[in-house]
C-alpha cells in the first residue's frame, strides 16, 4: 500500500504575511504538532535508526542520538 505525502498546509504560504504570527500559515489541523510531539517522534525515529545502523555498520558520527534532546534549539548548540 503506497501512501502519498500530503502538505501540512491547506494553501500555499502567504509570504507577504510572514513575520505576523501565524496569519500566513494555513495549517491542516491534523498535521500541526507541538514541540513535545515532534521531540517524541524524533526520539523514536533516532532509536529505530540507531538499531538499524548497529546491525549494518558502525559510524561514530551517528552512533548517538541527540536531536530529540535539543529540538527546536539545535542550532544554538
Amino acid at each position: 500500500m503506497r501512501r502519498e505525502w500530503k502538505s501540512p498546509f491547506l494553501t500555499m504560504l502567504n509570504i507577504s504575511e510572514c513575520g505576523k504570527g501565524y496569519s500566513g500559515w494555513n495549517w491542516r489541523i491534523e498535521k500541526k504538532k507541538t514541540v513535545k510531539e515532534i521531540k517524541d517522534q524524533l526520539s523514536v525515529s533516532e532509536k529505530l535508526y540507531q538499531e538499524f545502523i548497529k546491525k549494518v555498520r558502525f559510524n561514530p558520527l551517528i552512533d548517538s542520538s541527540y536531536i530529540d534532546k535539543c529540538y527546536p534549539e539545535c542550532k544554538k548548540r
